[in-house]
């Protein structure tokens, strides 16, 4: 008797052989088939693989399985790494269909027509296998360049994420956020979103936080997808059924006057909370959070200042405002005495530590903001002796109060009035910086 697998492949490839499902042509899908030929989705999906492994049909990011065009059947695949793609693609299909806990090697065998026991050849581990899952799903991701708007940049990053989370519900489980998986494909699209906050002024932790509250964002409401279809699958009811089942119930409750803004919320006429809109919201919002952020405090301009390399100080720009940074100890004093102002700010680390001058320009009227001028003391702290200290005393004063003691050595400088900061040392990258 012809196994219910080959009875379904030999149906479609008639159809394909014989042009009825013509090159480029989509495929039911596995669940439709399944419920045509009133088998389990293990079968369907066993009758895709043998027509894949045909070379008659081939899987296609986001649309599904096409018709290929190829009628002759495929060599016999001994080439390793053609044998475990074969065998990640059906397991993604799996889990797209059935969800993560129907992926087993004897489910994946199954599917191929191949003993449980071959694919070890091929893959050591289910652990191993999930990990190749994941790396091959995140290759349908697209590379972009990156487009110098940060905003736009990570707007498609996530986006795409989100459209990859929808073609793959089982990802969000599969993923890890506290512990990173070595995957090239997953570091691929981690690097494109780290490169678009890059030169925002973020410090190393600020950016880290940043990138996992952005795919913490975008995990977290693909929970609700992964949940919807594990729902269905477990009840044999889709989300609308299961809600009008239930409608008597929450309606008796909401009566009660228990819940009035639920109740006005959702007795509002076209309510949407489909989880693409609420998606689609979090990120506007998101996005804006980034930019107050970056609004709200002082950041480095990391792009290079023209004309800075191969002066004899580092030149930033915190605010709108130049910070300027000696390097050698006659810098120092050409920087505090021929390139300052007499309205600049100075800075210096104190306690006679050695570090460089820091000079702050000051605007026509008032002073520099307070956050612009903390700032610049992390920076003095930095480009000093006293780098490596949690905590570091920094002076500050006008450069209008530094003078050079006659005689005195280089760098070696007097303040008469000066306020005091405690900062911690934090880094700036300028042009020219070592």
């Amino acid at each position: 008797m012809t196994p219910p697998y080959a009875r379904i492949a030999a149906d479609l490839r008639k159809k394909i052989t014989s042009g009825a499902l013509r090159p480029g042509e989509r495929l039911p899908s596995m669940r439709e088939l399944a419920r045509r030929w009133d088998v389990a989705l293990a079968t369907a999906t066993r009758a895709i693989a043998t027509l894949e492994h045909e070379g008659l049909v081939r899987a296609e990011p986001r649309v599904g399985t096409i018709v290929a065009g190829r009628s002759r059947p495929r060599a016999s695949r001994v080439d390793t790494e053609l044998a475990l793609e074969s065998i990640v693609r059906v397991a993604i299909r799996i889990a797209d269909v059935e969800g993560l806990d129907a992926v087993s090697m004897r489910s994946v065998a199954g599917a191929l027509g191949a003993p449980a026991m071959s694919l070890y050849r091929h893959v050591p581990s289910k652990d191993e296998l999930l990990l190749a899952m994941i790396d091959t799903a995140f290759a349908e991701l697209p590379e972009r360049a990156p487009s110098g708007a940060w905003r736009a940049d990570l707007e498609l990053a996530l986006r795409a994420q989100w459209k990859l989370h929808r073609a793959h519900p089982w990802l969000v489980r599969a993923l890890s956020i506290t512990r990173p998986q070595m995957l090239p494909n997953g570091m691929r699209f981690a690097e494109s979103v780290l490169r678009a906050i890059d030169g925002l002024g973020l410090d190393p932790g600020e950016m880290m936080r940043t990138y996992l509250v952005l795919m913490s964002f975008v995990r977290g409401v693909a929970i609700g997808v992964d949940a919807e279809l594990e729902a269905e699958a477990t009840s044999g009811l889709t989300n609308d059924e299961w809600i009008a089942q239930r409608e008597p119930s929450f309606d008796a409750a909401l009566e009660g006057g228990s819940y009035p803004t639920l109740a006005r919320l959702i007795a509002a006429p076209r309510l949407d909370v489909e989880l693409d809109s609420v998606f689609e919201l979090g990120l506007a919002r998101l996005l804006d959070g980034i930019d107050a952020m970056l609004r709200a405090s002082p950041r480095v301009m990391l792009a290079p200042i023209m004309g800075s390399r191969g002066k004899p100080y580092r030149t930033f720009v915190i605010d709108g405002i130049e910070v300027l940074v000696g390097r050698a100890d006659e810098d120092n004093d050409h920087l505090t005495f021929h390139v300052a102002k007499k309205r600049d700010l100075w800075l210096h680390v104190g306690g006679g530590t050695p570090g460089s001058h820091v000079v702050v320009r000051s605007p026509e009227r008032g002073d520099p903001p307070d956050a612009v001028v903390e700032r610049a003391a992390q920076l003095a702290a930095w480009y000093s002796k006293a780098r490596g200290a949690p905590r570091v005393e920094v002076h500050v004063c006008r450069v209008s109060d530094v003078s050079k003691p006659k005689g005195a050595p280089a760098g070696k400088v007097e303040i008469k009035r000066f306020s005091k900061r405690k900062v911690t040392p934090t880094r700036g990258d300028a042009d020219g910086d070592e």
